[in-house]
């Protein structure tokens, strides 16, 4: 069985998505199902999630005051 999931994302990151995707001969729902995949797979993102470095500074400067 099969189940839609559905997104809410501006017009110009829906069009830059679909483009850099065209160019590697997929689809928005190919490449959906492809990082579900590897979600599941690696039980994890495949990619790293992280602060903007200027917060951790920050953060870091306000510790050792």
């Amino acid at each position: 069985m099969e189940t839609t999931i559905r997104s809410r994302v501006n017009n110009d990151l829906k069009d830059q998505f679909e483009t850099v995707l065209q160019d590697c001969g997929l689809t928005v729902s190919v490449a959906l199902r492809l990082f579900a995949e590897n979600v599941v797979r690696n039980e994890g993102l495949p990619f790293e999630i992280s602060r903007k470095p200027l917060v951790r500074l920050c953060e870091s400067m306000c510790q050792t005051e």
